[in-house]
């Protein structure tokens, strides 16, 4: 009988046992979360619903190329079957509008579309027309200016490969001296103890390798959120960014984003902030269903509410800060602004094409764009400004297309110019006359 009154004492005591064990062990579960995009995260400083700052690279985005494939199929399947109808179709088409919003990602999953494919049918001609008007080469009335996406691909699937001068930004000397932090090079002279100029700086670091690159590089960024845990801090914001060139003799953005949700991860140590992550995602079209996904549910409402005011704020910003660099070149006479870049004349506008896809620096309207290049061991690496035009002229049933470029530096008492003189007769391109005085720079 002291024996049976022994076990029963000891199976209550191993069931009591069990119990707390199983509590203790849902209790370091709540407390030590594993699955970052889940919102179990509980402390002192964020409500039930917050996302953890645990792992960036965690965060949900939107599938870029599942996105791209999904749109460009909406397209086609509900597009003409025939190229010649597209132009028009893809006018003000909610789908293409759509697939140009997706920006460089999508630019860069087309090109590798085009890489692995050997297709030239209607899929590919609208890959060409998305991926030129991302570029910002994208004629409205005539798109690509031809019937072969594939053909479009060759012309301009490798532009800054076939770009024969050294084109660099304005910063580009301070980013060889930066320091790397993580893959991406911070410019040199960034206060690593400052939270904001390493943001600042991280974000147009992290831009720097955009497409199609101008004279400064431009941001501007608004923060909602900053949770700190630990030693890391997870920045909530809305960012900025625009390369901005001298066209027309206007400062204007090379394109003109808006802005787009952006989460950053940074850690402190005893030398400043250190940059963890970095993820962008898609605004315009894409931006309730981007801060949905990647902010805190008590920042999501507020966001998207004041996103046109703030956006616009922010577009202030970057304008004051293009005034500010203006005046370090003296050029505050220079108005900021967009560009009139349109050509009436649709046979002119294609004879420009048809001249200007051998040589894609140049402006694809009648008019002038400044670049900076680097050029030849004399000059030690300086940077030299060049101005490029466009000027299309119709002479009877033909048009003449002269590309000129101008040097701002003087060679023995001369600043040298070279130009390339086109004749465009219907689809047929002679070059007519040339004088190239570019290895006087470049050979230096």
């Amino acid at each position: 009988m002291e024996r049976r009154k022994y076990y029963i004492i000891a199976a209550a005591a191993l069931v009591l046992i069990i119990v707390f064990s199983v509590i203790f062990l849902q209790m370091q579960r709540k407390d030590n979360p594993v699955d970052v995009n889940q919102n179990e995260n509980k402390n002192d400083n964020t409500s039930s619903n917050t996302q953890t700052s645990a792992d960036i690279d965690a965060i949900e985005t939107i599938s870029i190329e599942q996105e791209v494939e999904r749109l460009l199929k909406e397209i086609v399947e509900n597009g003409p079957k025939d190229i010649s109808g597209y132009p028009e179709y893809l006018k003000n088409n909610s789908s293409f509008e759509k697939l140009v919003a997706l920006g460089r990602p999508a630019l860069e999953y087309m090109f590798e579309l085009f890489k692995k494919s050997g297709g030239d049918e209607l899929k590919e001609y609208v890959m060409a027309c998305a991926s030129a008007k991302i570029m910002g080469i994208y004629n409205e009335e005539n798109a690509i200016g031809n019937t072969s996406g594939r053909e479009w691909f060759y012309q301009y699937g490798e532009y800054e490969e076939q770009n024969a001068l050294n084109v660099v930004d304005e910063d580009v000397n301070q980013y060889k001296k930066g320091e790397d932090v993580g893959g991406i090079t911070l410019p040199e002279g960034v206060d690593r103890t400052n939270l904001e100029d390493v943001i600042s700086n991280y974000i147009l670091a992290w831009n720097r390798s955009f497409y199609k690159i101008g004279e400064k590089a431009i941001e501007a960024h608004k923060i909602y959120k900053d949770e700190v845990k630990d030693d890391v801090t997870t920045i909530y914001m809305l960012v900025r960014f625009a390369w901005f060139e001298f066209a027309n003799d206007v400062f204007t953005p090379v394109e003109d984003n808006q802005a787009a949700p952006v989460v950053m991860q940074l850690r402190s140590t005893e030398n400043g902030y250190e940059p963890l992550g970095y993820k962008q995602s898609l605004g315009g079209a894409y931006l309730e269903q981007s801060v949905a996904k990647m902010f805190p549910e008590d920042i999501r409402k507020l966001v998207l509410d004041e996103y046109e005011k703030v956006d616009k704020e922010l577009k202030d910003e970057q304008v004051k800060k293009a005034k500010e660099y203006l005046a370090k070149l003296n050029r505050s006479d220079v108005p900021i602004g967009e560009v009139d870049k349109n050509v009436e004349d649709e046979n002119m506008r294609k004879a420009i094409y048809l001249v200007q896809r051998t040589r894609p620096d140049f402006p694809d309207w009648n008019g002038t764009r400044e670049i900076l290049v680097s050029a030849g061991e004399k000059f030690n690496g300086a940077k030299i400004q060049c101005t490029l035009e466009t000027k299309a002229e119709k002479s009877g049933d033909f048009y003449i297309v002269t590309l000129t470029r101008r040097w701002g530096i003087e060679i023995m008492g001369e600043k040298p110019v070279s130009y390339w003189r086109y004749k465009v007769e219907g689809d047929k391109v002679e070059l007519i006359e040339t004088v190239d005085n570019d290895p006087v720079i470049l050979l230096q």
